[in-house]
């Protein structure tokens, strides 16, 4: 399972036969390779509401104070941000937040919703607002709520394949935050594993270039050649935490269903 995480999320999966899905929650289209299937899964916003709200907190974000939270970070290997990147102030902040965000619930619909739902009328939520809610409990909750809205499709597809995912490989802007590869691989129930390239839907786009100029006689040795994966940063699930999301994933579905099925959506326009 691939997931790529830019202004959006997508999750491909390779299969070796058609896998319709009968309620039409995700895709199944012919593969580059062939003999083989790829099932699909598009979110449409998903970095674009981190940039969002990145943007409507950006002047209130300063390097010598994180909202009283704590002192920012230096870019290194481990954190690929500048110093004056706001994201990494964000970032330091969520990271203080609890797992559910102090119960703030982010459904990332800001461009309405393609997988699993299908509605392009449906809008960004947020519930759970408090008092005591913080700017770190809202970065947190889009950061959750971007990785459980891929959560339910991840369930969806793996329900239609025979093999068993034992991992979900990850590359995109969004994924050079280490909290959101820890947040997807406790929501995914699943090792996150970043690719050693952020581009890769660029790169698989080089990649059959390659080989039909005849640099790599086939794609499987195109893939060996260029492409690889960055071990050292593979980030495991923590089985307390993988409780707490599951949780929230169904809680995740319901409140989108709710507002849908109460016609707040179809309202809108009127």
């Amino acid at each position: 399972m691939q997931g790529v995480s830019g202004t959006g999320t997508f999750l491909l999966a390779p299969v070796l036969e058609p896998k319709g899905d009968d309620q039409h929650r995700v895709l199944c289209s012919v593969s580059a390779v062939p003999g083989q299937w790829i099932l699909e899964a598009g979110i449409l916003t998903t970095g674009a509401v981190y940039r969002w709200l990145r943007n409507l907190l950006q002047n209130g974000l300063s390097a010598g104070d994180v909202g009283g939270v704590g002192k920012a970070s230096t870019a290194s290997v481990d954190n690929p941000y500048t110093l004056e990147d706001p994201y990494v102030l964000l970032d330091e902040l969520a990271a203080v937040a609890p797992v559910g965000a102090g119960g703030v619930l982010v459904l990332p619909h800001l461009a309405g919703s393609a997988a699993p739902y299908w509605d392009s009328k449906a809008q960004g939520v947020i519930v759970g607002l408090q008092l005591g809610t913080t700017v770190a409990h809202l970065a947190r909750g889009v950061l959750e709520g971007v990785a459980l809205e891929v959560g339910k499709n991840l369930q969806v597809m793996a329900s239609l394949m025979s093999q068993k995912l034992t991992e979900i490989r990850v590359s995109g802007g969004l994924t050079r935050s280490r909290l959101f590869n820890q947040i997807q691989a406790d929501v995914y129930g699943l090792p996150v594993q970043p690719g050693r390239l952020e581009e890769t839907s660029a790169l698989g786009a080089a990649v059959l270039a390659a080989v039909a100029v005849g640099i790599y006689p086939d794609l499987s040795t195109a893939v060996t050649g260029m492409t690889g994966v960055l071990k050292s940063q593979r980030t495991w699930p923590r089985p307390a935490e993988q409780l707490q999301y599951q949780k929230l994933l169904r809680h995740h579905d319901a409140v989108y269903r709710a507002l849908a099925d109460a016609g707040v959506y179809r309202g809108k326009e009127t």
